[in-house]
């Protein structure tokens, strides 16, 4: 056997091997198992075993946290090795280094001198002229093969498919047809990657069996970019507390399209009969969704009403806006002589602090839900103190992450949460009233830290503080978080949570690429610089 052959054969292995895992990354279902089952009590143990060499360190996760980013780290590999292999195959038969094409030319001539003889042979040669036949035509299969992952690969990267997603869903379902193209190729099904394509069809087939249709669901628009969806509970097919608190499902909404299905982080705490689902606007699928809402008239923000409130100079320059209803129950006596009164309406009962009323609009559009997969956000509470960086609708989970700490903080080995929240809008900010009014209620403001950073003032921020002034004017306006008009530093916001001690950090990280990348680069240079021997455990 020559040299260029054995680096032939040398290719069917990691070939193989990749195109099964290509199929194995994409079985949510049996992830879930298998991080649940196996993944957990090996890190579980890899802990363990490391804290008795070095003492108390974090360890770096093996739970297959990201696994479309595996599914496409092995598809490029597959495609590779592929590539490779269709290389050497052409230097093998233009040089005919393993007779080809002296067997081509031998079966071209016993072909034609056997057609002459009796029907009782002919059977038995038909089945090896068969074999010699598809020998023959495998440079063109292989061709085949090669072009039709190209086609599915392309529009699957990340730039084409946000752009062209209709056009990435049905090329990729060519992959069907590139699977047969190489088994077809290859003679024979390889029962490697075989079985691994069975699984994800047998998952694959249980996900689309456990989508559950739902009535509707009510939603809020706490900006122009971003969008609570609330839905009941009630509604889900699995509704475990421990599966809501840190679980992620994916979501069809048939009046934007059918055909994109998309994941989103649960926001739950428990006692709630409802979940939450915040969502960014950004790219087509989610413009399509605001526009419909905005068609429907549900956007609390667009149905306020403006009420003109005259100042002692009896000047008409500071316009307050008040929603209707809040203008309806509140009891202001406007007359000149009069003192100003409380508002009830526009303040918090636990914190006496000003807050937006949201009103919810329920939304008479079925969607489709699949069921409820625990996510990787968990495992942050495996640390002593838990770094939670976020960009828009990345606060999701984080919300549900403080909720349970609030709740059950004697239980769990976090000590202390700091959130870096950086949205766009700062409209959007005031999510966090509802938490921060939770953690002054149970007297953890020592233990939870928030900053949050916004890039849009609300122009009418004024406007509302002068109502709260000329309605409460001894209303305080202390809050237990900072809030920043300005871009967040990622490096600043960690390095300030790092001490020098041998307590363990978990950074988690939900947002953007650009703030992940930020986030995973800054966790690396400070475990580097410090030489904290794997304490900074990175989530994402």
């Amino acid at each position: 056997m020559s040299f260029v052959q054995a680096c032939f054969k040398s290719t069917f292995l990691p070939m193989n091997l990749n195109f099964a895992f290509t199929f194995f990354f994409m079985s949510q279902g049996l992830l879930s198992l298998l991080r649940l089952h196996v993944l957990d009590r090996i890190s579980k143990g890899i802990k363990i075993f490391r804290e008795k060499l070095f003492g108390p360190v974090g360890w770096r996760s093996i739970r297959i946290e990201n696994s479309v980013g595996l599914h496409i780290y092995c598809a490029l590999w597959f495609l590779i090795w592929l590539l490779i292999h269709f290389i050497i195959s052409l230097v093998l038969f233009e040089f005919d280094l393993n007779g080809s094409k002296r067997k081509a030319a031998a079966a071209a001539s016993s072909n034609s001198s056997k057609s002459q003889e009796g029907r009782s042979d002919s059977s038995g040669n038909g089945k090896s002229s068969n074999r010699q036949i598809i020998g023959n035509y495998m440079p063109v299969t292989g061709i085949l093969a090669l072009c039709l992952f190209i086609v599915v690969y392309i529009p699957a990267i990340p730039v084409i498919r946000k752009r062209f997603y209709d056009f990435f869903y049905y090329t990729h379902h060519f992959f069907i047809l590139a699977a047969i193209a190489l088994g077809y190729h290859s003679k024979r099904v390889n029962p490697l990657w075989m079985t691994f394509a069975c699984i994800y069809v047998v998952d694959r087939i249980f996900r689309m069996i456990s989508i559950k249709r739902t009535p509707g669901f009510k939603a809020y628009q706490w900006s122009n970019d971003l969008l609570e969806l609330v839905i009941d509970v009630a509604n889900l097919n699995k509704k475990n507390d421990s599966k809501l608190r840190f679980g992620l499902v994916y979501l069809i909404i048939p009046s934007v399209t059918y055909l994109e299905s998309h994941p989103f982080d649960v926001c739950f705490e428990e006692g709630d009969k409802s979940i939450s689902l915040f969502i960014k606007k950004q790219g087509k699928w989610t413009s399509k969704l605001f526009d419909i809402i905005a068609k429907k008239s549900i956007f609390s923000l667009a149905n306020e009403s403006k009420m003109t409130i005259v100042g002692k100079n009896n000047s008409y320059d500071d316009l307050i806006p008040l929603n209707i209803n809040e203008v309806e129950e509140s009891s202001v006596d406007m007359s000149p002589s009069s003192e100003p009164k409380k508002s009830e309406s526009r303040c918090s009962s636990e914190t006496e602090k000003p807050i937006r009323t949201r009103d919810f609009v329920h939304f008479q559009v079925p969607i489709f839900i699949s069921s409820i997969y625990q996510s990787s956000h968990r495992y942050i509470f495996e640390n002593d103190v838990a770094i939670l960086v976020a960009s828009g609708s990345g606060i999701s989970p984080m919300l549900s992450i403080i909720f349970y700490f609030i709740r059950s903080q004697k239980e769990v080995k976090t000590k202390k949460i700091y959130l870096f929240w950086a949205n766009k809008n700062q409209d959007g900010l005031q999510i966090i009233n509802r938490l921060e009014s939770k953690i002054i209620n149970s007297g953890m403001a020592s233990l939870v830290a928030i900053q949050t950073y916004y890039k849009n003032p609300n122009p009418r921020n004024t406007y509302f503080d002068q109502q709260e002034s000329y309605f409460n004017p001894k209303v305080e306006k202390d809050s237990i978080y900072s809030s920043f008009n300005k871009r967040m530093d990622v490096f600043k916001c960690i390095n300030s949570c790092i001490r020098d001690d041998p307590t363990t950090y978990g950074i988690l990280c939900v947002g953007n690429s650009k703030i992940k990348m930020q986030c995973r680069r800054a966790s690396n240079y400070i475990s580097r610089k410090h030489k904290y021997r794997g304490k900074i455990q990175y989530y994402s």
